[in-house]
C-alpha cells in the first residue's frame, strides 16, 4: 500500500492542485515562495496537526467566505433558519480547505482499510479519501458569530468610526478557529479518481466516516526547517541536540537494564564489576569520615552500619555536553585517548545537523516498528502500513557535499530494519522540500515535483500549480535522457530561478551580466538562471520549459545558410534560411530570413507571453544612417553595436590585425569571414582582461529580450477593480 497523490484545495497558495507522490522519495523544487512550504504544511496539518487557522485559507476565498455568512448577521428574520444554513453549509464547503488522499491498496492489504471502502463492488487498487477543516456545528457557529456581532455592533451605532472585530467571520474565526472547526473525513468513490480537481460536487460530502481506522493507516514523521542549532560559542546552547536525541534514543530502545535480554548479559555484567569495584574503592575513601561519625557515638550496639554505595543510572550519565564526541586526530593509537576528543558542540553546525536529522531518522523508524525495549510483537500488534517522513529543507547548515550524501542515504536508513528493506507489506515515503541544486541533482528526474507560481482570479494573488517532471516529454525518452542529463550536469538552479535564460555561446555568457547590468538593472534583484545551450539543442528543453512556466529568455543566432546549407553573409532577397533549429522548431517557427527579420518583438513570444526568443537584428552603420549592417552571430552584432569601442583594443589576446582592419573598413563580407577564424570566447574574454566595460554598449536584439524579462518579473503596478484589502 502506498500513497498516490494528494489533491489540496483552497490551502494558502494551493487554490487547487495535485501533488503526485513517487513510491519512494519525492523532492519538491521550485522558485522561493512557489507554495513547496504550503504543501508540506498542509499535509502535515490535515494528517499529524488536525489543526489550521485563518491564514492558511487561500487568500481570495474570504471575500466569498464572508459574503456568504454576513446575511447570518444582517438578517433579522428567524424564519427557515435551519433550511438556509443548510444551504450555506453546502456553499462554504467550495471555499474550505481539504485535501483528497489517493491511495493504492492491493487485494491482499484489504485488512488495513476494510471500514473504509465504500462501496460494495470496490475493486482493489484506488482507495479515495478526502480531508475537510470545516465548521464543526453550523449552527453553533451561526449562533456565536451573531452574538459577538451584535454585540460590538451597538458599540459602532454611537461610534461609527470605531470599528471593533469582529467585522466578518474572519474576524471571528482569528481566536476561535479551533474551537469552531475540525477536520472531517469522508469516503470517495473510484469513479470521482478521473474527476478534474477544481471541480466540485455535493456527493462528495455524502460518505463521512469516523477518522479511527484512517488513523492506523498512515504514520506521519517530521523534520522541519527549523531544527534549533545555534552557535556553539553561544551560552544557550547547553547540552541539548545531539545529547539529549542520544539520551533520548538509549533510554526507550537501548538501556540494557530495561527489560534485558541475551544480548544485554554482556553489558549487564560489566556494569555490575564496575558498580563493585567503584563501591570498594569509595568504601575505602570513605573510612576516615567514617571514624568521625563513631566519635559521637554513632552507631550504637544496636544500629545499623553505615555503608557508602552507588547506584548507577545509566541515563543520567548522558547528560553531559561530552555524550557525543569528536575525535580531532585520526590515529588508531589515539582513539582511546580522551585528550583528542572534543564535545559536541565544537563541532561544525553542518555535521550536528547531519548527525541530528539521521538520528531523528532512526529515531522515527525504530517509532514505527515499535522497538522499545522489552516490547514483544504479536498478532495484535498494530503497525501502519505507511510511513511519510516529511523533511524540510535538509541543506540548512550543511555544505554542498553533505547535502548530496543526506539525500542518497536517507531513505536507505529509514529502511534499515529486519521488517522493511525490500519487504513490501510495509512502505515508507519520504517527501523533501528543498532550495537546493545540489539534492536535486542527486535525485531522480522522475522523483522531482516543481511548484510553479502563477496567479488567480486576475487579482495577481499569487497561486501555484505542480508539475510531475516525469510526464513532461510524454513519449520521447531519448530527449527526457539528454535533458534530464543535461540539467544533472549543469543546471540544477534552473527549478529555482524566477526566470531563465537560455544562451547558445559561452561569449553571451561571460559578457551577460554586464548586459544586465547596462540594460535591465532591476534583474539583478530576481534569481536569474543562465543556461549555456547549443543552438541545435536549445529546442529540446521546450517541453520542460514550457511545463515548469517560468519566464523564459532564449538568446539565439539566426546562422544564415544558403541554398546549399553553406553559411554565408546575411543578406536580404537572397532566399536565405536560417540553419537555427530553434527557430525553425519552437519559437517563432519560422525558417525564411527574410521573414525572421521583419518580425515585431511581439511576434517572438509564444501565446502564454513567458517565452521570448530574441536573434540579431539590422544594426545601422554610424558613418551612413541610411546603410544597415546585418549581423549573423552575436560577435559581429557586439562589434557593429560598438564600433568606436572595439578600435581602441589592442591586437593582442583575442582580436586579430584583419579583423581590426574589417571593423575600421566596416565591411560585413570582412568581419563574417574573421569572426568565423576566431574561437567562440576569445572577444568576451579579451574585453574582461584587459578593457573598462562600462563604454561596452549592448546589442539592441539583447536589451530587447532583457527588457521583456525585467517587465514580466517587475511589472509596473495596476489599480485593481476589485479591493481584496480584506482578505
Amino acid at each position: 500500500m502506498y500513497i498516490k497523490e494528494f489533491r489540496i484545495k483552497n490551502f494558502r497558495k494551493l487554490k487547487s492542485c495535485i501533488v503526485e507522490i513517487d513510491k519512494k522519495q519525492t523532492v519538491f523544487v521550485g522558485a522561493n515562495n512557489s507554495g513547496k512550504t504550503s504543501a508540506m504544511t498542509a499535509i502535515k496539518s490535515f494528517l499529524k496537526d488536525k489543526q489550521m487557522s485563518v491564514l492558511d485559507f487561500t487568500v481570495t476565498n474570504w471575500m466569498t467566505i464572508n459574503t456568504i455568512c454576513q446575511k447570518w448577521v444582517e438578517n433579522n428574520s428567524t424564519e427557515n433558519t435551519e433550511l438556509d444554513l443548510e444551504a450555506d453549509y453546502k456553499n462554504l464547503r467550495k471555499y474550505l480547505p481539504t485535501i483528497d488522499i489517493w491511495l493504492n491498496v492491493k487485494e491482499d492489504e484489504i485488512q488495513y482499510v476494510s471500514d473504509l471502502i465504500p462501496v460494495f463492488d470496490w475493486k482493489p487498487e484506488l482507495l479515495g479519501l478526502r480531508l475537510s477543516y470545516e465548521p464543526k456545528n453550523i449552527e453553533t457557529l451561526y449562533k456565536n458569530f451573531k452574538k459577538e456581532y451584535t454585540k460590538v455592533s451597538k458599540i459602532w451605532a454611537n461610534n461609527t468610526n470605531l470599528k471593533i472585530k469582529p467585522r466578518n467571520i474572519k474576524d471571528f474565526l482569528e481566536n476561535k478557529i479551533s474551537s469552531s472547526f475540525t477536520v472531517k473525513l469522508y469516503l470517495l468513490e473510484q469513479s470521482l479518481y478521473k474527476t478534474e480537481c477544481d471541480e466540485f460536487d455535493e456527493q462528495f460530502y455524502e460518505n463521512e466516516c469516523q477518522s479511527s481506522q484512517f488513523e492506523k493507516l498512515i504514520k506521519i514523521d517530521l523534520i522541519d526547517a527549523n531544527r534549533g542549532f545555534s552557535d556553539a560559542n553561544n551560552e544557550s546552547y547547553g547540552c541539548g541536540g545531539l545529547t539529549e536525541q542520544a539520551k533520548s534514543l538509549f533510554d526507550k530502545y537501548l538501556d540494557p537494564l530495561k527489560e534485558p535480554t541475551e544480548k544485554d548479559i554482556d553489558a549487564i555484567e560489566a556494569i555490575y564489576e564496575a558498580t563493585k569495584t567503584f563501591d570498594e574503592k569509595l568504601n575505602i575513601s570513605f573510612e576516615d569520615i567514617k571514624k568521625e561519625i563513631n566519635s559521637i557515638g554513632y552507631p550504637g550496639f544496636t544500629d545499623p552500619k553505615i555503608k557508602v554505595g552507588t547506584k548507577i543510572n545509566l541515563s543520567e550519565s548522558l547528560k553531559h555536553d561530552s555524550v557525543v564526541k569528536l575525535n580531532v586526530i585520526d590515529s588508531a593509537e589515539l582513539t582511546n585517548d580522551d585528550d583528542h576528543f572534543l564535545p559536541e558542540k565544537y563541532n561544525g553546525l553542518g555535521y550536528q545537523n547531519l548527525i541530528s536529522m539521521i538520528l531523528k531518522l532512526i529515531r522515527f523508524r525504530f517509532d514505527w516498528m515499535q522497538n522499545q525495549k522489552g516490547f514483544q510483537h504479536t498478532e495484535d500488534t498494530i503497525i501502519e502500513p505507511i510511513q511519510l517522513v516529511l523533511i524540510e529543507e535538509p541543506e540548512a547548515h550543511l555544505h554542498a557535499q553533505v547535502q548530496k550524501v543526506f539525500v542518497q542515504k536517507a531513505y536507505n536508513v529509514l529502511r534499515a530494519h529486519k521488517l522493511l528493506g525490500d519487504n513490501t507489506q510495509y512502505t515508507t515515503q519520504m517527501i523533501i522540500s528543498t532550495h537546493s541544486s545540489h539534492i536535486a541533482l542527486e535525485t531522480d528526474f522522475s522523483s522531482l515535483r516543481y511548484f510553479k507560481k502563477c496567479d488567480i482570479e486576475n487579482l495577481k494573488i499569487p497561486c501555484c500549480n505542480i508539475v510531475n517532471l516525469s510526464n513532461v516529454f510524454g513519449e520521447d525518452e531519448q530527449t527526457q535522457k539528454f535533458v534530464s542529463r543535461y540539467i544533472k550536469l549543469t543546471h540544477c538552479d534552473l527549478f529555482f530561478a524566477d526566470a531563465v535564460i537560455i544562451v547558445e555561446g559561452i561569449a553571451e555568457k561571460i559578457l551577460l551580466p554586464h548586459f544586465i547590468k547596462n540594460s535591465a538593472p532591476k534583474l539583478e534583484n530576481n534569481y536569474i538562471s543562465i543556461l549555456e545551450i547549443g543552438g541545435c539543442f536549445a529546442h529540446k528543453f521546450k517541453p520542460l520549459i514550457e511545463a515548469l512556466g517560468v519566464y523564459t529568455l532564449i538568446i539565439s543566432d539566426i546562422d544564415t545558410i544558403d541554398s546549399e546549407n553553406k553559411g554565408v553573409c546575411p543578406e536580404l532577397n537572397k532566399n536565405l534560411k536560417t540553419n537555427n533549429s530553434t527557430l525553425k522548431e519552437w519559437l517563432p517557427k519560422e525558417e525564411s530570413y527574410d521573414k525572421l527579420i521583419r518580425l515585431e518583438n511581439k511576434d517572438k513570444q509564444n501565446e502564454a507571453s513567458n517565452i521570448m526568443i530574441c536573434y540579431q537584428i539590422p544594426i545601422k552603420n554610424p558613418n551612413n544612417s541610411e546603410q544597415e549592417f546585418l549581423p549573423y552571430t552575436f560577435e559581429d552584432s557586439l562589434i557593429y553595436t560598438n564600433v568606436a569601442y572595439f578600435k581602441k583594443l589592442t591586437t593582442t589576446d583575442g582580436l586579430t590585425k584583419k579583423l581590426i582592419e574589417a571593423i575600421d573598413k566596416l565591411n560585413s563580407s570582412e568581419i563574417f569571414n574573421e569572426i568565423k577564424k576566431i574561437k567562440k570566447a576569445e572577444v568576451a574574454t579579451s574585453i574582461l582582461y584587459k578593457e573598462d566595460l562600462k563604454d561596452l554598449q549592448t546589442p539592441q536584439y539583447i536589451i530587447d529580450g532583457l527588457k521583456f524579462i525585467e517587465s514580466s518579473l517587475n511589472p509596473q503596478p495596476k489599480l485593481m477593480e476589485k479591493d481584496a484589502s480584506a482578505n
